[in-house]
């Protein structure tokens, strides 16, 4: 097929990794099996844990060749963002599921399946405020486990 890129390299490094992984359950049973201070399988120790380096370190260094100089067009990662319905379910802990639902279907009806006029992210802060949605659509945000703003944990602290 013209044009078609196949994904070798990272095929060929996840085969790797299936490979080391299994080396190491080898390398467990051999050690298990083993008498006391005296391990009899240690040759097949040391060969199954140098083959599992190997192959590993060998994948790595195949990788890093092919990625290197790979960088992120950060105004395309934000347009994404930004554009992505998905976004709502950060929203979710601060206004329900209901809410988030009512504000998608809001802007889907607005959009009749054409390109929105407006992304996610505007129509969000025209409804919620400019402020609102940068909070939540924060990095710092966006990264924490966890719902510490939720109205339970509000609750749990006031008691």
């Amino acid at each position: 097929m013209p044009g078609k890129v196949n994904p070798v390299i990272c095929e060929a490094v996840i085969q790797a990794g299936m490979r080391a992984r299994s080396s190491f359950s080898l390398v467990a049973e051999a050690a298990a099996h083993g008498t006391l201070q005296i391990n009899e399988y240690m040759p097949l120790v040391a060969d199954a844990m140098t083959e599992a380096l190997g192959l590993v370190s060998a994948a790595c260094r195949m990788l890093a060749r092919q990625t290197e100089g790979i960088t992120a067009n950060e105004v395309r990662c934000r347009e994404s963002l930004e554009s992505n319905p998905i976004i709502i379910t950060a929203f979710l802990p601060s206004i329900g599921y209901d809410r988030a639902q009512e504000l998608l279907a809001e802007y889907r009806s607005m959009t009749h399946g054409a390109e929105p006029s407006q992304t996610i992210r505007s129509f969000l802060e025209d409804k919620l405020g400019h402020e609102t949605v940068a909070r939540i659509l924060s990095p710092e945000s966006l990264s924490a486990l966890g719902y510490p703003d939720s109205p339970k944990e509000k609750k749990g602290n006031a008691q």
